[in-house]
């Protein structure tokens, strides 16, 4: 399991269950996996329990995706609603499991830019008892799988230059790379109030948004978030951006300036599935929405949601600002899941 997961706090009271030790603890985390070493030529049962215990501060929060190998098993169970309220046990029995290579991987995901949870885990030879089907999460039109997308929570005082990477930092679940030649900056938008030499803030929404610019000239960033996703699913990516000419030498007027948007699929293990084109700007102006709509491949585990910018005026000419970024689901799974079985404790 990555560093990025978390226990839950000890539940008081369980409901539904004669092991109630079992439930009282629960591991969370946008994205985690259990790896369990078997027998390599039997067949297994893995039996998942689950109690939520509070309310979610947001809608979906909580909700998880499940995969065993390369199967699914839940799409965006609502762990509450399948248990029939909060405080109360449930078992997710998934039969006929046949280990890969020794060894039964079992994901853990949230797609809502959330945290997915478990409470215990229990694996055995043959199948179990079937029960009811998890209840799924109905997701509106607009919810959105990142984090921070308007950059509100966006730290400032990241410079960089050959490659140079700043990982998250505070609040900000941003990850950046500046592979220009020379140093290129992300900055807080709204921290410009006090440079007006290199242009007064202007977020499209808030009171804050991503601006990127170069101190001398040619610098290169790149702005990216990595997204747990559901596989062969439809998603939309967008982006507002807004590239700015102060003085007629800024964004536009060198040959290779662009602001863009590209998607990029990754297995569990981070290797590139699929890369999808970049849709950028090249010219200066007003805030323009970018977009990209693309179904996931059956083996995507995540997506790169990768903002990029090349720019060669210095930050008193020119620079580019980011808002508004959402990637929505479109549509659910387009085929059965793995067979799957809640039992009720």
């Amino acid at each position: 399991m990555p560093a990025s997961f978390w226990t839950e706090p000890q539940l008081n009271e369980v409901a539904g269950t004669s092991d109630p030790e079992l439930y009282r603890y629960g591991v969370y985390g946008r994205e985690f996996t259990a790896y369990f070493t078997v027998a390599p030529e039997q067949i297994y049962h893995v039996r998942l329990k689950f109690c939520q215990a509070r309310k979610p501060p947001d809608p979906g929060g909580y909700t998880t995706s499940i995969q065993i190998g390369d199967k699914p098993v839940a799409a965006d169970m609502d762990i509450a609603a399948t248990a029939g309220g909060l405080g109360k046990a449930i078992d997710l029995v998934v039969n006929d499991v046949r280990p890969q290579h020794g060894v039964i991987a079992i994901r853990f995901l949230s797609t809502a830019s959330s945290v997915a949870m478990i409470q215990a885990i229990e694996v055995g030879p043959g199948n179990s008892a079937a029960g009811a089907k998890p209840v799924v999460f109905s997701f509106t039109l607009d919810m959105n799988h990142l984090a921070d997308p308007g950059f509100e929570d966006l730290v400032p005082g990241m410079v960089g230059s050959n490659g140079e990477s700043r990982g998250p930092k505070g609040k900000m679940p941003w990850n950046c790379r500046f592979l220009g030649p020379s140093k290129g900056v992300v900055w807080n938008e709204a921290d410009f109030a006090i440079h007006p030499e290199a242009g007064l803030p202007n977020p499209r929404t808030g009171k804050n948004a991503l601006r990127t610019h170069s101190l001398e000239n040619d610098a290169h960033t790149q702005v990216y978030q990595d997204v747990p996703i559901v596989p062969q699913t439809a998603y939309r990516a967008s982006v507002w951006v807004q590239a700015v000419d102060l003085h007629g030498k800024g964004f536009g007027t060198h040959a290779g300036d662009s602001a863009g948007l590209r998607m990029i699929e990754m297995d569990a293990s981070g290797k590139i599935l699929v890369e999808h084109p970049t849709v950028a700007v090249t010219k200066s102006g007003g805030y323009k929405e970018l977009s990209q709509s693309f179904t996931t491949t059956k083996n995507t585990a995540k997506v790169r949601f990768l903002l990029e910018t090349v720019i060669a005026c210095r930050h008193d000419q020119g620079h580019v600002t980011y808002d508004d970024c959402s990637l929505i689901r479109q549509l659910k799974l387009d085929h059965p899941p793995h067979e799957a079985s809640v039992k009720l404790r």
